[in-house]
């Protein structure tokens, strides 16, 4: 008998307990909803915070959690989460992570501008990927967004007739601008000067594709020509820019094995005797064998404004700078190398002007720069020249792998 009782009270306070959740169960079910939906809205502040801060592998693991877990997240912002996640990525390079998030983001069926800018994103993945083939056909399927559509993270600042002006296309010139011309726009005055300009630009191009001047053969053909350059111009600028790499041993590799492009000017200063031709430079040399060089300049030289100095130069001859008497100054160095201050130079400097006999009044040889003087202008050198060999190896593969024929036989045809 008591077993059958206990049993029986075990029976009872069970169903009580189940009455007691069945009845609290949405009360506490929305109370746990609320908390969840704060907690995602604390994490999603926080990854754009840190990704505000430039902390972007602290919010991608941020973004991931939210993800991953999906509890509190709208369709909108778990595909919107997934986009970030994917730009992260795309960032830094990593474009098989963001093509598999911008696949995640399409788990809802985003259309419209959220659709088609998952779209331009894939097609950049993929062509960096190498699967050009897989670009070009989800190319095919997409369709441009309608350029006058409102946009609050992007305003109109003008419009003229159908066609709007955003911030971001005026934002993309002042980008374009010299860094001199880009401080004077900061000024108000002139940034509005500068939107007036753009629209009145683009009311003239609207006139003249009424007059359809676009149709004119050689508009056609500059258009043509304009749009293939500044693609192929881009895309030598990213492709060049992600491939080229300068570590800072190798920069101070490039300097050591160059001393001569960082080494200051030398620095002469120079006396002249002007002969005609090769008789009479050997003539003046007979004369200064005997004679002081002021004498024989004063009696022999075809430069008078010097011949009347004894010869001398005003100023400094500095090597590689334009000089008005020498011209080019390279070739002065290789002239003027081992001749001792007093010594006049062995072989003289030929000029349109006639053949120059020299003589070292003084002379200032170049000393080597610190490296750290100019370690930014090494890496610039060096990058430089790594660029133009990358954009010649890129060239030559290009040429490759695409069907070409080049007829050169027609050229002349």
């Amino acid at each position: 008998m008591r077993v059958r009782l206990l049993a029986l009270a075990a029976v009872l306070g069970l169903a009580g307990l189940v009455a007691c959740r069945a009845e609290s169960g949405p009360a506490l079910a929305s109370a746990a909803t609320e908390t969840a939906t704060f907690d995602v809205e604390k994490k999603r502040d926080w990854a754009a915070r840190l990704r505000a801060e430039g902390l972007d592998e602290q919010a991608l693991r941020v973004y991931e959690e939210l993800l991953a877990d999906g509890r509190g997240l709208s369709p909108q912002a778990f595909t919107g989460a997934s986009l970030i996640v994917a730009r992260i990525h795309m960032e830094h390079r990593r474009y098989e992570e963001a093509l598999a998030s911008l696949m995640r983001a399409t788990a809802f069926g985003p259309e419209g501008d959220t659709g088609a800018e998952i779209d331009r994103l894939r097609i950049q993945c993929l062509e960096r990927l190498g699967r050009g083939a897989a670009a070009d056909r989800l190319l095919a399927r997409t369709t441009t967004l309608d350029p006058g559509a409102e946009s609050k993270d992007d305003p109109v600042l003008a419009r003229v007739g159908d066609e709007s002006i955003r911030r971001s296309e005026f934002e993309s010139l002042l980008a374009e601008q010299p860094a001199e011309m880009a401080q004077r726009l900061a000024e108000p005055s002139l940034r509005r000067e500068l939107l007036r300009s753009l629209v009145a630009q683009r009311v003239m191009e609207r006139k003249a594709l009424k007059l359809g001047l676009e149709d004119d053969p050689k508009v056609r053909l500059a258009t043509d020509l304009a749009r293939r350059e500044i693609l192929v111009r881009k895309l030598v600028a990213d492709e060049v820019r992600e491939q080229v790499e300068v570590a800072p041993d190798d920069v101070r590799l490039y300097y050591q094995a160059h001393p001569e492009r960082f080494r200051e000017p030398s620095r002469f200063q120079l006396a002249q005797i002007l002969a005609d031709d090769l008789d009479h430079e050997q003539r003046i040399r007979a004369a200064l064998a005997t004679e002081s060089f002021e004498t024989v300049a004063a009696r022999e030289s075809r430069d008078p404004k010097t011949a009347q100095n004894g010869g001398r130069i005003e100023g400094e001859v500095v090597i590689g700078q334009s000089h008005p008497i020498f011209g080019d100054t390279r070739r002065l160095a290789a002239i003027l190398e081992g001749t001792a201050v007093g010594a006049v130079a062995p072989d003289a400097l030929k000029t349109a002007k006639g053949r120059h006999v020299l003589e070292v009044l003084k002379r200032e040889d170049g000393a080597p720069i610190p490296f750290d003087q100019v370690k930014d202008q090494a890496e610039r050198m060096l990058r430089a020249e790594r660029e133009q060999l990358h954009l010649q190896e890129m060239t030559r593969k290009a040429l490759e792998d695409a069907e070409v024929e080049i007829f050169e036989d027609r050229l002349d045809g």
